[in-house]
């Protein structure tokens, strides 16, 4: 057949059923006819996320530091328990480790249900961070690759995994946690300016009740090398 001759297609040749939305309606039942998906690359798709959603380095760090505060050392100290955050800032490595030292730690179960679920959250309190269900994934705006080890203090689950562009979580044999709690390390870009992490660290924890330690290793200014702040 050329391509003068190639037949029209003619909307009766679709027999599909009329349709409005009504907005009341929770549940709309759709029959007949055609659907098209929508498809992502997710590794492009969680890049740009990360880089819209948090408009710093700062905020996206806050995340993960008061994570560490709100979810691994509070409900832990409720419970009678001694519990506080350890961060290291190494310029040498360009990494960041936040530590809730005898906190809750992460269940299996909803470690598994955090990783593959962005939007849903259990967490519905506004003054905290995760409000959205985003929380966890605050990393992609410093770099691509995190490493989370955590012991959990209900289930005693011990377990590490690391993520690469934030599609998938693989599991690792680090077991370095001698106590309750979640480790979370990031090897940041070279974009990221340290010395803002370290003032944001001192920002945020001066109006927690939940004891902070910071450590800082090879800055390029001395002042800023430091031990237990």
């Amino acid at each position: 057949m050329s391509e003068k001759e190639i037949k029209k297609v003619k909307s009766e040749d679709y027999k599909v059923d009329p349709y409005t939305i009504d907005t009341n309606d929770k549940v709309l039942k759709i029959e007949g006819g055609r659907r098209i998906e929508t498809k992502a690359n997710m590794g492009v798709f969680l890049k740009l996320f990360g880089d819209s959603i948090y408009n710093s380095d700062g905020s996206a760090y806050r995340e993960q530091l008061t994570n560490a505060l709100s979810h691994g050392c509070l409900p832990a100290i409720a419970a009678g328990h001694d519990a506080h955050v350890e961060v290291e800032i190494d310029f040498n490595k360009r990494r960041i480790m936040v530590t809730d030292v005898n906190g809750m730690g992460i269940p299996w179960n909803l470690m598994n249900e955090v990783c593959t679920n962005i939007g849903e959250s259990g967490n519905h309190d506004r003054s905290r961070s995760g409000q959205h269900g985003c929380g966890m994934f605050s990393f992609l705006k410093m770099t691509t690759t995190t490493i989370l080890e955590t012991k959990s203090r209900e289930t005693d689950d011990h377990y590490a995994y690391i993520c690469e562009g934030g599609k998938t979580w693989d599991e690792i044999g680090n077991r370095e946690l001698k106590e309750y709690g979640t480790r979370i390390q990031l090897t940041v870009n070279e974009n990221v300016k340290l010395e803002k992490i370290i003032k944001a660290t001192r920002d945020i924890c001066q109006y927690q009740d939940v004891k902070t330690y910071m450590t800082v290793i090879g800055s390029p200014s001395e002042e800023l090398n430091l031990t237990n702040y």
